[in-house]
């Protein structure tokens, strides 16, 4: 019996009962519950674009597309799921913004640079001390920003992210299988869309959930919290 479009159902029905939850959450005015909705807002955002790319990748059969979806969901998900583990998660989950900018800026110049190496300095300084600034006055020490394989170990999916991250970066990076490959196109693996929709669907769920679970408490608080 094919599970399809039961599947689709599925799917439908977490979206918008996802849309439905967001439009009952009011924007905190003080912190730190403004924070926490700033960055569980950002990560839903984000989950719902790439659920409903998923589901036109999957009508499509666009199995790049989908993969590109899923992978991304798969990380949404471990992203939530750490930063509602604990407020101290969610500050260390915000602060990877400081230390993920300043790690463009900084590569951006050295590319800058290579381009024009006479230069006496870079257009990236301002932003590079920019960056430097805020994680000062963040107190923002770490030399790394974290690794999604490693959070994904703190929230027990250590497992789902190895597999499922590794199989759609074959469909969403270049290599050798799917650059000789290519003229088959969606024949290689005639299921892959649908597996891929099977565990959106699932990542979205996992998102919902926790994310409903969390909304629903008094000023966005954390257990333990008063």
């Amino acid at each position: 019996m094919d599970a399809t479009p039961q599947l689709l159902v599925m799917a439908e029905i977490s979206l918008h009962g996802f849309d439905a939850m967001w439009t009952l959450v009011k924007t905190p005015e003080v912190a730190p519950e403004g924070e926490v909705f700033h960055v569980l807002s950002s990560l839903a955002l984000a989950a719902r674009l790439n659920f409903v790319s998923l589901q036109c990748s999957y009508h499509e059969d666009d199995q790049p597309r989908a993969a590109l979806a899923c992978r991304n969901l798969l990380e949404l998900a471990v992203f939530t799921k750490f930063v509602l583990k604990s407020r101290l998660h969610l500050v260390e989950f915000a602060s990877d913004r400081l230390l993920d900018g300043l790690d463009i800026a900084q590569k951006l110049k050295a590319i800058e640079l290579e381009l024009t190496p006479e230069a006496a300095s870079s257009i990236l300084d301002a932003s590079i001390a920019e960056f430097e600034k805020q994680m000062a006055n963040e107190g923002v020490t770490r030399p790394k920003f974290l690794r999604t394989d490693d959070i994904a170990k703190v929230v027990g999916m250590e497992s789902d992210y190895a597999n499922l991250n590794k199989v759609c970066s074959k469909f969403v990076h270049p290599t050798s299988w799917s650059l000789l490959t290519s003229d088959r196109s969606a024949e290689r693996f005639p299921f892959a869309c649908k597996l891929f929709l099977s565990q959106g669907v699932l990542l979205f769920a996992t998102i919902y959930a926790a994310m409903k679970a969390h909304l629903v408490r008094p000023r966005l608080a954390y257990e333990g919290e008063a």
